[in-house]
């Protein structure tokens, strides 16, 4: 019985080593835009058990073009019944090995879980002692920013004292949020920030970044997924 959890850890950690070993290839021989795609695949792994869906794919397949067998075939014979019995002996006595991993998957879940409503909870206390805290900066101060990237979503610009360093925030009504003190830096500065910013926003970034966080709750027990 494959445990899913397991199975997305195992295959994504695998899929990450492979990625690292490559990468000193892989920097030479791809665009950042590729690496990052390959990235997205890794935390796909993480994410979704992608080998079981694999096997029931192709288990699927498999049955789809088997030949009809013989009516022979379908008659249960002595010996049939026999290896049937002796399956179903060996089930009943895997009964513990699937309770176990039934209790190991309930206690890493509930665990994952929580990691999940903290991690939920401080992005939530962060973005608000943010927002309350700061002021809304004027649009077109950064338009010619947004006139280089071709973007044109709605995204509100504030400036706040509590912001260590320039953030977006914000999936759906993206935000992003400068320290004070940078406001006093030269205009060249800000303007790589706010590119920088908005191409995270326009690249939906934002999304991905809460997906790699999902990942690192879910996969709590795994020191891999931490450097991913």
């Amino acid at each position: 019985m494959e445990n899913p959890l397991f199975v997305m850890s195992l295959s994504g950690t695998l899929s990450f080593l492979l990625y690292i070993a490559i990468y000193p290839l892989a920097r030479k021989s791809f665009r950042p835009k590729w690496r990052y795609i390959l990235l997205k695949v890794i935390l796909a792994f993480y994410l979704i058990p992608i080998p079981l869906l694999l096997n029931w794919i192709w288990q699927i397949i498999q049955d789809l073009i088997q030949t009809d067998q013989d009516a022979a075939n379908v008659m249960i014979s002595v010996d049939d019944f026999v290896e049937t019995i002796v399956i179903s002996t060996n089930s009943v006595a895997s009964l513990p090995y699937v309770t176990a991993l039934l209790y190991v998957s309930v206690f890493l879940g509930v665990i994952a879980f929580v990691m999940i409503c903290f991690q939920i909870f401080n992005y939530i206390r962060e973005k608000r002692i943010c927002l309350h805290s700061g002021y809304e900066l004027p649009r077109d101060k950064f338009q010619e920013e947004a006139d280089t990237l071709h973007f044109h979503s709605n995204v509100k610009f504030m400036a706040s004292p509590k912001a260590k360093t320039p953030f977006a925030i914000g999936v759906w009504k993206p935000v992003i949020i400068l320290p004070v003190e940078m406001l006093d830096a030269d205009r060249a500065t800000i303007s790589i920030c706010i590119r920088h910013e908005l191409t995270h926003i326009k690249n939906r970034d934002l999304i991905y970044r809460l997906l790699a966080l999902t990942a690192v709750c879910v996969h709590w027990f795994n020191p891999i997924c931490h450097k991913f």
